[in-house]
């Protein structure tokens, strides 16, 4: 097991300004052990089974691995699960959905008639920061939704493509701050009160580039915002 101390992560990975980075990224399933860990507490005290909260924790943990991988270089191409995402994203974004009472939906059947063989690990980071971003701007009680499917090549004889879109009902984005969206370091007025650096949706865009993919924002203000990302993958 490969221990990666601050000195190390700096050297092999480029700087400080990837622990800022990987803080942020790190930060999503670390509040997913905590809620789970605490749950487990309250409902041990109880009597209660405690397996969906150890397997909640596990899940994140195996997230926060694949995080310090990914932002430390180490790239791996390999066919993906479509359950075993559905499974990880759930286990990480279903105790903050949970915590504000909205309601989430992971749908990805739509994608099992092709061959994920793809950077799991990318995928899977840049889902979870669209998906925390959702839960993070949608009001207590509200919606998101995860779909995936499949479409055809962007230009005759490409690889088809793997497309997810996460939708919510939340906020939106104002038109102004639009062309600014996907620049780190960027936030709009209406969220500087809420904790985070702006650094979410430009991660994203750098993976999805990486991964030959792209992404693209559709949102209104005060009625939601839709993310949707396309990335080549093999046929079925």
């Amino acid at each position: 097991m490969k221990v990666y101390t601050k000195r190390a992560i700096i050297g092999e990975c480029g700087g400080e300004e990837t622990l800022h980075t990987l803080a942020h990224d790190l930060r999503t399933p670390m509040c997913c052990v905590a809620g789970a860990a605490q749950l487990a507490l309250l409902a041990a005290k109880e009597g209660k089974n405690v397996d969906v909260q150890l397997r909640q924790i596990l899940q994140a943990v195996g997230a926060m691995d694949e995080l310090l991988r990914t932002a430390c270089g180490v790239q791996e191409t390999r066919m993906l699960s479509v359950d075993t995402l559905e499974r990880e994203l759930c286990a990480v974004i279903a105790p903050r959905a949970q915590e504000k009472r909205q309601k989430l939906c992971i749908d990805l059947r739509g994608l099992r008639s092709v061959r994920m063989e793809i950077d799991a690990a990318a995928l899977t980071r840049v889902l979870l920061n669209l998906l925390g971003n959702a839960v993070k701007y949608t009001q207590e009680g509200g919606e998101i939704i995860l779909r995936g499917g499949v479409r055809p090549g962007l230009r005759p004889g490409q690889a088809q493509r793997a497309v997810f879109a996460v939708r919510d009902n939340g906020m939106g984005i104002k038109p102004e701050f639009a062309q600014r969206l996907f620049e780190p370091g960027e936030r709009a007025q209406e969220t500087a009160h809420l904790p985070g650096k702006g650094l979410g949706l430009s991660i994203v865009r750098r993976l999805v580039q990486e991964m030959d993919g792209v992404i693209s924002a559709q949102s209104e203000w005060g009625k939601g915002s839709t993310f949707t990302v396309s990335i080549p993958v093999k046929g079925g």
